[in-house]
């Protein structure tokens, strides 16, 4: 979620790679209501105004500004980021705005790629290496 917000707020960056990032809060908070506590605690003002709070933090809702080619890697296994609401719903935004992007969803694999690691790590350094300027 934090590189999608950096990109929000204009870093200029020649590509970023995202494994298993939150793009829609909202979504997610549906999905694990119980996180409401926690977030209240490290998001400002989410107690007066969820909605909008939530949104300035959901990429799907933004992907205007997404300017720099995006690596999204997920593990289908990933309770944490539902396939669904979090990836595939950015990545038809991002295909809407044709942005730049590619996705690589490794099969039964979790949050943090563990049964993957070597494959994602190679990935990630191709995606930058292919966008060096």
């Amino acid at each position: 979620m934090t590189s999608y917000l950096d990109l929000k707020h204009g870093i200029n960056v020649n590509a970023v790679a995202v494994i298993g990032g939150l793009s829609d809060l909202a979504a997610n908070l549906n999905t694990f209501p119980e996180l409401l506590e926690r977030w209240q605690k490290i998001i400002p003002n989410l107690q007066k105004n969820q909605e909008e709070c939530l949104r300035a933090r959901s990429a799907v809702y933004w992907v205007d500004k997404l300017n720099s080619p995006i690596l999204i890697l997920y593990g289908s296994a990933d309770w944490r980021c539902n396939l669904d609401s979090q990836v595939l719903a950015l990545v038809q935004n991002l295909q809407t705005y044709q942005k730049p992007y590619q996705l690589k969803i490794y099969e039964g694999d979790d949050h943090l790629l563990s049964f993957n690691r070597e494959n994602s790590e190679q990935r990630i350094i191709q995606w930058f290496k292919a966008h060096m300027k």
